[in-house]
């Protein structure tokens, strides 16, 4: 459930929160080549560049506001796309578009603004002087950050008449930093949340605009909660510049009680069921669903021939009951319960985890009881952590 949105500035007005569903982005029917062929460099850059205000416009103030978005990964393109559908009622535009350079193939976010024609640049890093001056000739009124993925220098950020606002997906000042969903997933939050912020030079750090609180439902994975808040995010964002003003300073954040999100790595994607409780086991599988997910090695069968596999865990449960290894049975041996068609495997607590849903090596990921089939009477249980 998702509790009321706190604002945090005094005279915002609070707005209730509506559910809605995962809406992925739609994929373009052009190939990045043919877009290329429409005019666009190889940097993603249109020609010719939306041309800057004029000084009768600055002096009456009829221009539009001009918005430089930077973002990269497919959450930020969701935010894109939802900047340039309100733009014309707010009274704004968006110039330009900053993303990481394709890696090979463009980000979704560069994708997205090649769409609709907007100017790309995509710097190796954002300090990079050419790219500061070509910034500086947009003359923005606010830039707007959504997982870009860049560190912004004070150079960058002197730039904007109105400064910068980012959209994060944590209850900031709780997670700064890389991966603030997944690590707090990760480590069990009762409450998840997202936020808009100033940017300043610290990471994450700058006053607080707009902040609201959902409940962990123990379920939503990572990439549809992430999803789901940079949506939100974005419209609270949003409502900020309309309700508080371009110039609102925000709320200081309580640096007491700020803690450091930091970037997922492969090598944590290995599940050690003895060290780990089963809500551990589930609380990870959520988080690091996606990229780089869980795994464990399972040895299948018996000696001689035993056979070694590196399993995918894509979905966990927690069972409602505490049920109890069979007598006579390794705790590690996967046991399938037939009623519910999951596999119960038992941590080193002695507490239950129910793997729903697994990916065997080179193969499509299937439901426990078709991977139980899979196992023609052969026995599987965890083989434990593979040394590095």
């Amino acid at each position: 459930m998702i509790v009321r949105c706190v604002h945090l500035l005094l005279g915002s007005v609070a707005l209730p929160y509506l559910t809605r569903a995962f809406v992925p982005l739609a994929s373009s029917p052009q190939s990045f080549r043919s877009l290329l062929s429409d005019g666009l460099s190889s940097r993603g850059k249109v020609t010719p560049p939306v041309s800057v205000r004029s000084a009768e416009e600055t002096e009456t103030g009829d221009a539009p506001r001009r918005v430089v978005f930077l973002g990269t990964p497919e959450v930020a393109a969701r935010s894109l796309e939802l900047l340039l559908k309100a733009a014309p009622e707010n009274n704004f535009q968006v110039v330009a578009v900053v993303s990481n350079p394709p890696a090979p193939a463009p980000s979704p976010v560069q994708v997205k603004a090649m769409q609709n024609g907007l100017e790309v640049l995509t710097p190796l890093k954002p300090n990079e002087a050419d790219f500061l001056e070509k910034i500086k000739a947009l003359q923005p009124d606010l830039c707007v950050t959504a997982a870009y993925g860049g560190f912004l220098p004070q150079k960058f950020l002197d730039i904007p008449k109105y400064g910068t606002m980012n959209i994060h997906p944590s209850l900031l000042p709780k997670w700064r930093g890389a991966a603030p969903l997944q690590r707090s997933l990760e480590a069990g939050d009762e409450k998840l949340g997202v936020s808009v912020v100033r940017t300043v030079l610290k990471m994450d750090a700058g006053p607080l605009l707009r902040q609201e609180t959902w409940e962990n439902d123990q379920t939503t994975k990572g990439p549809d909660l992430l999803m789901n808040m940079f949506e939100r995010g974005t419209e609270m964002l949003l409502s900020c510049l309309r309700e508080d003003g371009w110039d609102c300073e925000g709320s200081p954040q309580d640096e007491s009680s700020a803690s450091k999100a930091d970037k997922l790595t492969v090598e944590e994607a290995e599940m050690d069921f003895e060290k780990m409780s089963a809500q551990q086991v589930h609380n990870k599988v959520r988080a690091f669903s996606g990229w780089p997910g869980t795994w464990a090695s399972f040895a299948v069968g018996e000696v001689p021939d035993l056979e070694m596999q590196r399993v995918k865990v894509v979905t966990t449960e927690l069972p409602e009951d505490k049920p109890v290894a069979p007598e006579g049975v390794s705790p590690k041996r996967l046991v399938l319960d037939k009623k519910r068609g999951v596999l119960k495997l038992w941590c080193g607590d002695g507490s239950c985890v129910l793997l729903k849903e697994l990916t065997p090596a080179n193969k499509k990921a299937v439901d426990a009881r078709s991977y139980w089939n899979g196992l023609r009477g052969r026995p599987v249980e965890w083989s434990g952590p593979i040394p590095l």
